[in-house]
């Protein structure tokens, strides 16, 4: 899924992945809102057995992801995910029996830009992202991402006043710095 689909599509974080690639599914796991359940070919990686092998493997930009803890919150400046079904052991690992998923993050640009963008939902919600590009800078080129999330919640409660806040715990503020080395990786300094 390359980045123009995920944003037509509105996806945010891995859990929405679901209605957008047959054969997987994923849902909150039972007593954490954090850790996500990824079912592949019928095969179901259970996250809250934190000892236990996965037979999905999460990667971001190649490595591992040992736990699906963290891993509903938002998806950053994302170039594209490779979803990659049967076993696959031999790209990534013994933890990937079922298949794989591979978040690949873009590259800064080098050149300064700035991106912003705000949303409004139901419930007060309002959401903004904010992505700003360093110049390159010798051999280094850099970019900031920001992403703020609230609502007011939905549940309010007349007779005492409080409000239940059912906002997703995880997903309020998030951030992403991701320098980049060009050129080779050699460097002299005369």
């Amino acid at each position: 899924l390359g980045g123009d689909a995920l944003a037509a599509n509105k996806i945010e974080s891995v859990a929405n992945l679901t209605g957008l690639v047959p054969g997987l599914v994923m849902r909150n796991t039972a007593g954490s809102l954090a850790a996500i359940s990824f079912a592949m070919r019928g095969v179901n990686s259970n996250p809250s057995a934190p000892l236990q092998d996965k037979q999905i493997a999460l990667n971001i930009d190649g490595v591992y992801v040992g736990g699906s803890r963290g891993t509903l919150g938002e998806l950053m400046e994302v170039e594209r995910i490779e979803v990659l079904r049967g076993p696959q052991g031999t790209l990534f690992g013994r933890n990937s029996t079922a298949g794989a998923i591979n978040v690949v993050t873009r590259n800064p640009t080098g050149d300064m830009a700035f991106t912003q963008m705000v949303g409004y939902g139901n419930e007060g919600q309002i959401r903004t992202r904010t992505t700003i590009d360093t110049p390159q800078f010798g051999p280094f080129s850099a970019y900031v991402t920001y992403i703020h999330d609230e609502s007011r919640g939905d549940v309010r409660n007349l007779g005492a006043g409080t409000v239940w806040d059912r906002t997703n715990p995880f997903g309020g503020v998030g951030r992403q710095t991701s320098p980049k080395w060009v050129g080779g990786r050699n460097y002299e300094n005369v």
